[in-house]
């Protein structure tokens, strides 16, 4: 209640069940400057986190991944521009903050 959010998802995954976190980058694509990525949550438990997109200059974006959206599906996408650049991968939890169990799944790189 203090927090002001929705915290069910946290109790119910961490107290309830004995999933882990495992997400994976599914993929990544860029139409034109847009960039879109897929996240897949396949353990079970979820945790909102961040992708990291990297492109072929060496510069990089960041996209919030909301917990919300895993309610409805195991997979969420977020979009982001690339702003003429190219895309070459995409990371998830690039900061590795979360206790993902398999992080070999945790990068895609561009697919067509």
């Amino acid at each position: 209640d203090a927090s002001g959010e929705d915290l069910d998802w946290f109790w119910r995954g961490w107290f309830d069940t004995r999933h882990v976190y495992d997400a994976t980058a599914a993929w990544v694509t860029q139409r034109d400057s847009i960039v879109t990525v897929a996240v897949h949550a396949i353990g079970g438990l979820v945790f909102p986190t961040v992708v990291e997109v990297s492109y072929t200059d060496g510069s990089t974006d960041r996209a919030d991944v909301p917990v919300e959206g895993f309610g409805q599906s195991d997979e969420v996408t977020v979009s982001l521009d690339a702003g003429g650049r190219t895309v070459s991968s995409a990371r998830i939890d690039p900061d590795e903050l979360l206790p993902d169990v398999d992080r070999a799944n945790d990068t895609a790189m561009l697919s067509e």
